[in-house]
């Protein structure tokens, strides 16, 4: 009975050590695109206000333009809520009340909703920077 204690703390042990790279991985994730969420927040702003300028043209290029401008707008704000969502939603505690197994499930599930989000975000600045700079 003795020889299992040891073998078992060093399961823990390397569960816990997974446990905490996964956690680390989602906040690495996480601060590689935070600090740019003012950055959509200007582009979507942008957008809109060159959108505005073609509100009274109702030439139909020019509407077409203006669902052009509006999808990348909703791009944006959607990247921008998909993080205020994931933070809202991400529990960094979560190990405290639930099993290694579980927690570690968890986390990588939260690295492939963070991903998820990470992409979505630099897909809509890239896209959103492409708008303002082909200015019609």
């Amino acid at each position: 009975m003795l020889l299992m204690i040891p073998a078992m703390m060093a399961c823990t042990s390397e569960k816990q050590e997974k446990i905490n790279a996964l956690q680390s991985e989602c906040i690495r994730i996480h601060d590689l695109v935070m600090p740019r969420m003012g950055e959509i927040v200007n582009l979507s702003s942008d957008i809109k206000t060159l959108r505005k300028t073609y509100e009274s043209d109702t030439a139909d290029s020019l509407i077409s333009y203006r669902i052009h401008l509006m999808k990348h707008i909703q791009l944006l704000d959607s990247a921008h809520e998909e993080m205020m969502v994931w933070m809202q939603e991400y529990e960094p505690n979560f190990g405290k009340s639930n099993g290694d197994d579980a927690t570690i499930k968890y986390y990588e599930s939260e690295i492939q909703a963070i991903q998820r989000v990470h992409d979505l975000m630099l897909k809509s600045i890239e896209d959103g920077k492409k708008v303002l700079a082909e200015r019609h």
